[in-house]
């Protein structure tokens, strides 16, 4: 089993593996989720921001093209920088970034962009 973890050193995040492999390095995290109807969340993808804002992007553009806007406006994408242990917490615990963000008081509410900066 391949357990991911990030740590910050030098003003930078680095993804680790559990053989302590870097699989990213990066100076600002992005992490996209979608929340349903019913408040049940769920972590779709985490890593550097010009990525993860790109496949985000994409995302939510092929399920408007498909029709399938309620789905597309589940979809949310948060970024900046975070604290290392919620960062774990978030990518090694299903659901945790619903406590996270309740925690941190950031406000789920639609906009324009489904972009929730930090």
């Amino acid at each position: 089993m391949n357990i991911l973890r990030y740590e910050k050193k030098f003003g930078s995040y680095y993804l680790l593996d559990d053989r302590d492999n870097i699989r990213l390095m990066t100076d600002e995290i992005a992490i996209v989720y979608s929340i349903d109807e019913d408040g049940m969340s769920v972590l779709h993808k985490h890593g550097s921001k010009k990525i993860v804002e790109a496949w985000f992007n994409n995302k939510i553009s092929k399920l408007f093209e498909a029709g399938l806007n309620d789905l597309a406006n589940e979809f949310r994408i948060v970024f900046g920088e975070f604290e290392v242990d919620d960062l774990n917490k978030i990518i090694n615990t299903s659901g945790y970034i619903s406590e996270f963000l309740i925690k941190s008081q950031k406000e789920i509410k639609s906009d324009t962009n489904h972009i929730i900066p930090c």
